[in-house]
């Protein structure tokens, strides 16, 4: 099992530098409250959660790179310290910001599964996530209340949910036909010819039929890539990750959503 570490702000500012910007991007209006994502990070960590994954998203103009979208993921302190108890996974906070007027903070449930040390989000339209304008004049307050919310769902919703996706046996074709429902949630179509890659497995945790473990599967190679495949054209390429923010998120939001509907209708 993979060990999970909490960052110093000198590793995240290597890979999201933007989390650091000392101000908006230009342009912002009167009414835009600042807040440092950094900020927020050292608020976090005084309630106990500590950085374990960061990332922002690329652009090619040098001038928005200050201010670009970031993701953040953090775990409470207990679990790296080892108070609390850890199975295969461990509940997240996961924050989005951005410093260009082109999106309000968000904070999402999250689960990391430490085999692999893989991101999900738990969240969707109706439960975990809470988004708070930048011109909300009580902003650090709704983030350290967010926290409550979000292990709320962790306990209640989340977790009892992964119980059963424990349960449930999948048969092949049941695990092929997710595989492919994934591929349309990564490239906004049908690949069949990536549905068996999909299901590839890479550790001996995932090898059985489990909802879970064809879930881990599946998200964990569409969102790692790296396999053989084919493009269009019929040449063989190495098939590419996600690695923008807004992909993951919305991917990751995506595969919770529709493995939960699996759920759903297996069992019932």
């Amino acid at each position: 099992m993979n060990k999970l570490l909490a960052l110093s702000n000198a590793d995240i500012a290597k890979v999201a530098p933007s989390i650091f910007s000392e101000e908006p991007a230009p342009g912002a209006s009167s009414r835009y409250q600042f807040v440092r994502t950094a900020d927020v990070i050292d608020t976090m960590r005084q309630v106990g959660f500590e950085v374990v994954q960061a990332s922002q998203s690329k652009t090619l103009d040098a001038n928005k790179k200050p201010y670009a979208k970031h993701l953040v993921r953090l775990v409470h302190r207990d679990y790296l310290e080892g108070k609390l108890q850890v199975g295969d996974y461990i509940p997240e906070v996961a924050m989005t910001n951005s410093h260009n007027r082109t999106s309000a903070y968000e904070m999402m449930a999250a689960l990391k599964v430490l085999a692999c040390l893989n991101g999900m989000m738990l969240t969707s339209s109706d439960y975990g996530r809470i988004r708070v304008l930048h011109n909300d004049p009580k902003m650090m307050d709704h983030i350290i209340d967010g926290t409550d919310l979000i292990r709320e769902v962790h306990a209640n919703h989340a977790l009892p949910r992964i119980e059963k996706m424990r349960a449930i046996e999948l048969s092949k074709q049941q695990a092929l036909e997710f595989a492919t429902g994934a591929t349309l949630l990564k490239w906004g179509e049908k690949r069949e010819d990536h549905a068996a890659s999909l299901l590839n497995i890479r550790r001996v945790e995932d090898d059985n039929m489990t909802l879970w473990s064809v879930f881990n599967r599946v998200q964990e190679n569409a969102m790692k890539g790296g396999y053989a495949s084919q493009d269009r054209a019929g040449r063989n390429v190495t098939t590419a990750g996600i690695n923008s923010v807004n992909r993951d998120i919305d991917f990751n939001h995506g595969i919770w959503t529709f493995a939960n509907r699996v759920l759903d209708i297996v069992a019932a």
